[in-house]
């Protein structure tokens, strides 16, 4: 049986057209690294520059959004689409996905699979953080030593002849020593 590498080199168009292109372009890219002959064997360039060949590297590019894509829970979005083409048997019109399931076969049982965050729709565009710009250096002290947030960002900027200078200072509390003068 062969593998969809080598069924994409036999052929010369589509995919393989493509697969061809990408490899000459690994190629170019090889040879202006290493500095070697233009005569050179592409494999042996791939092995000193420690690259897979262009085939094996979109097939691993594949398998790693086919697992990705496995590894999804029940709630998202795409789950069902990607259920379908794995369990389904269509003759005609094949989507790339149901290649890649066929060629990958992925067990979707046993699969890690990835939760998802929740998110509230009220709060869009709302920003998740609490500002607040001090009046003085005295209350900015009092009100940094009073806060329960677990981290704190300072940030400060000035213009001086048409010249801009920024500074920030992340505070995580517990780690940053304060001291006081």
């Amino acid at each position: 049986m062969s593998t969809c590498s080598e069924r994409i080199r036999t052929s010369k168009v589509g995919l393989a057209k493509a697969l061809n292109q990408v490899t000459m372009i690994q190629r170019m890219g090889v040879l202006a690294i290493i500095g070697s002959l233009r005569t050179s064997a592409t494999d042996s360039l791939n092995v000193h520059a420690h690259l897979l060949p262009a085939a094996l590297m979109v097939r691993k590019w594949c398998h790693q959004a086919l697992t990705r894509m496995a590894a999804l829970p029940k709630n998202h979005l795409l789950y069902k689409p990607i259920n379908f083409c794995r369990t389904s048997k269509t003759k005609k019109h094949k989507a790339p996905l149901h290649h890649l399931v066929k060629w990958f076969k992925p067990d979707a049982s046993n699969t890690e699979k990835i939760p998802t965050t929740a998110r509230d729709p009220l709060k869009i565009g709302k920003i998740p953080l609490k500002i607040s710009i001090a009046e003085s250096r005295k209350d900015l002290i009092k009100e940094a030593e009073n806060t329960t947030e677990k981290l704190q960002i300072f940030s400060d900027g000035s213009v001086l002849e048409g010249k801009v200078g920024a500074a920030a200072v992340l505070i995580h509390k517990g780690r940053h020593i304060i001291k006081k003068s």
